[in-house]
Order: structure tokens, then C-alpha cells, then sequence
């Protein structure tokens, strides 16, 4: 991250350093928060399908309730006697660990786009061109808090 926000403040003149610091927060915030929904989304559709898939000809509320939960799964297991205990238990566990690795890949596959993107788009370092302005910019705002603060002194 340090990468992309150096490359965002780098980009934003001085005077505007308070709003490119807020955006930069604001879209690692949304970003964190979307990639979570997305990836737990991912998680609940291919454990659910993978679940409903094992459990053809059971009844309705018992697919619905182990669709719900893994927990929920596994204590209807608990209450099936010998093997069909055991064969729900693995099955609700089965599903689980795909849901996971499903919603795994889709992450890393969003990751390894997110790198691409970075290495096509982000500069490595600032242009001279943005290095200049931003020292003209600093001077420009030293010399207005230098004559600013012998103004207060005048006053004084």
C-alpha cells in the first residue's frame, strides 16, 4: 500500500495534500470493505451450491438450515445416527473447504490483477516535471507563511 499512496500524495499538489490524503483513505476503506463482500459472497454461493448439490433428497428445511451454516451442518450430523451422521458431517465439511478455496482464487486472481494494473499504470517514481512543481509549490507556500507571520508581528 505504501506504494500506491506514495504515487497518490506524490500526485496532488501540496495545497491539496488534506484531500488526496481523504481520497487515498476513503478508497482503501471502500476497497477493503467491497473486496471482503465480494470474497464472503463467493464463499457463501459455492459452499451453498456445493451443499445443496450433496444433499438431493433430503427434506427442504434440513438443505436450508445446512445451506445457512457449516455449524448448522454439522449439528445435524451430529443428530444422525452412524454412517449418515458421518457422510453429512464430511459432506458439510467438503463444502466448506471448496467454498474456501473458491472464494481463495477469486481473491488471488484479483490480486494478480491489482498487481498487473500497479506495474502498467503506477510510475516508479515522479516525473521531473511533478518534482518541479511541487518545489515551486513549497516555496510558494514557505514565502506566504513567512510574510504572513511578520505580518502578525507587526501587529503585535
Amino acid at each position: 500500500m505504501a506504494p500506491a499512496t506514495e504515487s497518490i500524495m506524490g500526485s496532488v499538489p501540496l495545497a491539496r495534500a488534506g484531500v488526496g490524503s481523504a481520497v487515498n483513505d476513503t478508497t482503501r476503506e471502500l476497497g477493503g470493505a467491497v473486496g471482503v463482500a465480494v470474497i464472503g459472497s463467493v464463499f457463501s454461493s459455492a459452499y451453498g451450491s456445493s451443499i445443496v448439490d450433496g444433499l438431493h433428497g433430503r427434506s427442504g428445511s434440513t438443505v436450508a438450515v445446512a445451506k445457512g451454516s457449516v455449524g448448522a451442518a454439522l449439528a445435524i450430523a451430529s443428530r444422525l445416527p452412524g454412517a449418515a451422521g458421518r457422510a453429512f458431517a464430511d459432506l458439510a465439511q467438503h463444502s466448506f473447504v471448496d467454498g474456501f478455496h473458491t472464494a481463495v482464487l477469486v481473491g488471488a486472481a484479483t490480486t494478480a490483477a491489482g498487481v498487473i494494473a500497479v506495474l502498467a499504470f503506477l510510475p516508479s517514481r515522479p516525473s521531473p516535471a511533478d518534482v518541479e512543481l511541487q518545489a515551486e509549490e513549497f516555496a510558494a507556500e514557505r514565502e506566504r507563511e513567512l510574510a504572513a507571520s511578520s505580518t502578525e508581528g507587526v501587529r503585535r
